[in-house]
């Protein structure tokens, strides 16, 4: 259902997320009788949004169907399962942005494979929202394409926190994304990759390999359909649920009009603390007027991150 209302919703896909979370609303979309008829007080009705009577109205429950034995068949075979923003497993982190998608897909490990019988829901499904809310977690993002030493540092970096407990949040691209997905898994740490496709399309196809390496100890995930390919503006979107699940981002490379940059944007409107990698954006004049700002700090090494992250933990910011 929630995927036949965001190929109706006009506008943006937390249209549908704020009515999910409004209780009358959700009603409305989600709680029509056989014969379509509404069971709700008098009072009630008159709360109801236009936006939940126009998508009750007009979704084409053909579309509905097809979803459903679409996603059906998906967590059947164990490649992953939805998760409604109204879940209790959805990230607390993510849902209380004002953009937080309405769904997720995330992947199973393998050890819930093997514990699960498929399409169970079982209690210990899925890792995210315990890998991601249980302690510190950071975003490290950057180039794709960029030097061989940014992406050296980017592995160590990553390693480091990742052994010292912090999840690691990328994008699963190439370049920096993927060094940080990979320094995390060589420190035996938890990664997610937030993919910028359905969960079905890894892009790359050079990250096939790290992919069902994060899909065996850490988790994908994605906001859209599982089987949508990439788009113009679908990495961009991507970038919005890299920040909303972390507590603060790294940087580590990147120019004033990149993905980085748009990172960068993401982070401090949900107010997540950012750092920039020193060695490669220290001389940025970019980010030298956001340090002057006092919007981001310059960081050149593991230890600077962890400490910052410990002080904002200890502040409560995020």
């Amino acid at each position: 259902m929630i995927l036949a209302a965001l190929e109706l919703a006009p506008a943006e896909p937390s249209d549908v997320t704020a009515i999910l979370l409004s209780a009358v609303d959700r009603s409305v979309l989600l709680g029509r009788d056989e014969d379509g008829e509404l069971d709700l007080p008098h009072s009630a009705a008159r709360e109801v949004s236009p936006l939940a009577r126009y998508l009750a109205d007009h979704i084409d429950q053909g579309r509905v169907e097809h979803w459903t034995k679409v996603v059906d068949r998906g967590a059947s075979e164990g490649h992953y399962r939805p998760l409604p923003v109204t879940d209790p497993r959805y990230p607390d982190r993510l849902r209380q942005v004002w953009d937080a998608p309405p769904l997720l897909f995330c992947s199973l490990r393998e050890r819930d494979l093997q514990t699960q019988s498929a399409p169970s829901y079982g209690r210990s499904w899925p890792y995210l929202r315990h890998g991601i809310d249980a302690g510190p977690s950071l975003a490290i993002v950057g180039s794709r394409e960029t030097s061989d030493q940014v992406i050296g540092s980017t592995e160590i970096v990553a390693s480091d926190l990742a052994s010292s407990g912090v999840a690691i949040v990328s994008g699963l691209a190439a370049g920096v994304d993927s060094a940080a997905h990979r320094g995390a898994l060589a420190a035996g740490g938890y990664t997610v990759g937030v993919m910028g496709t359905g969960i079905d399309m890894v892009f790359p196809e050079s990250n096939r390999d790290l992919a069902a390496e994060i899909r065996r100890v850490g988790t994908l995930v994605s906001q859209f359909a599982p089987p949508a390919p990439r788009t113009r503006t679908s990495f961009l979107l991507r970038n919005h649920v890299i920040a909303a699940l972390s507590e603060a981002s790294l940087i580590m490379d990147g120019d004033e009009r990149s993905g980085s940059r748009y990172e960068v944007e993401q982070a401090l409107a949900y107010g997540r603390p950012v750092f920039a990698w020193g060695p490669t954006l220290g001389h940025r004049l970019w980010v030298k007027d956001l340090v002057q700002a006092g919007a981001i700090w310059i960081v050149e090494s593991a230890a600077e991150v962890g400490e910052h992250l410990a002080l904002s933990r200890r502040e409560g910011r995020t």
